[in-house]
């Protein structure tokens, strides 16, 4: 079917002007929708070729985060937490009582917080290159986070994308400082109890999506 969605535009979700994709037709096949969440600061189109391997078969839903892509900021904090609520919302709004849902990078943390938070909303779960707890990062990660600055993005499709919905540039420094202390996840109980509840509902650590 090509890469182009059967529909796409902004959504009201959680007071954001929320961006998503959606490939295929919804609650048209037996299979459950696949839900794709990007990594940080990456947007609907980097999934564009892992929609087109999956929608033959099922239907897809990409969406960019806030701030991502199309998605305004807003002047909330940004969270994995916060953010596998959007997911949520964004299912419900969608009508889409469970999904597959598969995250790459902050998407497979979001991906792992939605399947904590709303369980009842995902059946099958990958999460790719993501991280649940920030003492297994090397130094070298979090002190190249913490030295990220808009010039690090000057020119960039993150900034260019930005840019057109949100010209300030104020803004974007400020979207860059929110994005930075997203990343600071420590070990806590609420990380201790995502790995087990994850282990209890899924109990292979290899998932076939279908």
């Amino acid at each position: 079917m090509g890469t182009k969605p059967s529909r796409s535009g902004q959504l009201p979700i959680n007071g954001l002007s929320l961006y998503h994709e959606v490939y295929g037709e919804l609650g048209k096949s037996k299979v459950s929708p696949l839900l794709l969440i990007p990594g940080a600061f990456m947007a609907t189109d980097s999934m564009k070729s892992w929609a087109a391997a999956f929608a033959g078969k099922r239907a897809v839903i990409i969406f960019d985060q806030q701030g991502h892509g199309r998605t305004p900021d807003a002047s909330r904090k940004m969270s994995y937490e916060q953010f596998a609520d959007d997911a949520a919302a964004l299912l419900h709004a969608l009508k889409v009582e469970r999904a597959d849902v598969m995250g790459y990078s902050q998407g497979g943390g979001v991906a792992l917080q939605l399947a904590l938070r709303h369980p009842a909303l995902v059946d099958k779960l990958v999460s790719l290159s993501a991280t649940y707890r920030q003492d297994g990062w090397y130094p070298s990660e979090l002190k190249g986070i913490e030295g990220l600055s808009a010039k690090a993005f000057a020119g960039t499709p993150v900034e260019k994308a930005f840019k057109e919905h949100t010209p300030d540039a104020k803004a974007f420094d400020a979207y860059l400082e929110k994005m930075k202390s997203s990343t600071s996840m420590t070990r806590t109980s609420a990380t201790r109890r995502c790995v087990r509840f994850l282990r209890r509902r899924w109990s292979s650590s290899v998932m076939r999506m279908a």
